[in-house]
């Protein structure tokens, strides 16, 4: 079994709307600006990476 980092992990999970928006909430409820920030930079991150898997599928 392929061992992957702990980033790579979650931005496979936040490719799930659900699961992102759950993570974007605790987020918000934090209040920290810097974590919000970062929350949608990695939910940002993570459907950059569902595209281009999509598009590779498509050629």
């Amino acid at each position: 079994m392929p061992v992957i980092s702990y980033e790579e992990g979650l931005l496979e999970r936040l490719q799930d709307p659900e699961y992102a928006s759950a993570y974007i909430a605790e987020a918000l409820m934090d209040g920290d600006q810097e974590v919000i920030r970062i929350a949608f930079q990695d939910v940002i991150n993570a459907n950059k990476l569902s595209l281009e898997i999509n598009s590779k599928e498509a050629a």
